[in-house]
């Protein structure tokens, strides 16, 4: 399917804008979320955007469009459903989804709105949360907007970069300069290996265990703000 969306963004240019924006809302947007592959689509677009196949100005503002909106609509939902969120699908049979969601803004407040959209499964849940809790709802704005104008260029760049470094190091005649570039590339992709790597460690812990802790710790953080006789 990925495949499939970039050779059509690529071969249909003028439609790009409008879908990555679609794109960037279905991703944001809570409960779908997890089933759109925007990310992955930005890294590649960058590089198509590089090339001169694709115009920047469309893509960026349809995709901060979409990421803001879809943000809007699942804090709007969080703030509308309440605690009738735990009853429902996903949250009724994975509990502790939400609770890192909530986990996740009680501790870090109105900077979770921007850290999320960095997190993959947080980015649809935070924002629902936040509605739920009753975030004020411009502050939850300006953290949504100033994180979407943020999020699109930092995931259209690695791409972007690594193609510009490539045509450097084809039209340069100096060794010593494509040796430099090709390096640069070496470590910046090992880098992500290993992250990655370390991720996928974390990520092997019995999931039963994990959701029992974010339930725990959230449980923990409640009866702290009770203790403090705060709301």
């Amino acid at each position: 399917m990925l495949h499939s969306l970039h050779e059509f963004i690529r071969d249909h240019a003028m439609w790009a804008g409008p879908i990555m924006g679609l794109l960037a809302f279905g991703e944001s947007l809570a409960f779908v979320g997890l089933f759109f592959p925007t990310t992955a689509l930005l890294f590649a677009v960058g590089g198509l955007i590089q090339q001169g196949t694709l115009d920047f100005w469309p893509i960026v503002l349809c995709s901060i469009i979409g990421a803001a909106a879809g943000d809007a609509v699942s804090y709007w939902m969080g703030r509308t459903l309440g605690d009738r969120l735990s009853q429902m699908w996903p949250f009724r049979n994975r509990p502790h989804l939400l609770a890192k969601g909530e986990l996740f803004f009680i501790k870090h407040g109105t900077l979770s709105i921007a850290l999320c959209r960095f997190l993959g499964p947080l980015r649809a849940i935070v924002p629902l949360t936040a509605g739920m809790l009753h975030m004020p709802h411009r502050a939850f704005q300006a953290a949504n907007v100033l994180s979407a104008i943020v999020w699109v260029p930092v995931m259209l760049a690695p791409a972007a970069v690594t193609m510009w470094v490539l045509e450097i190091s084809r039209k340069s005649d100096k060794p010593l300069a494509k040796i430099i570039l090709v390096g640069v590339l070496a470590i910046a992709a090992a880098a992500c290996f290993f992250y990655l790597r370390r991720r996928n460690g974390r990520e092997k812990i019995d999931p039963a265990v994990a959701a029992a802790a974010t339930i725990a710790e959230l449980e923990a953080y409640r009866e702290k703000k009770r203790a403090s006789g705060t709301r």
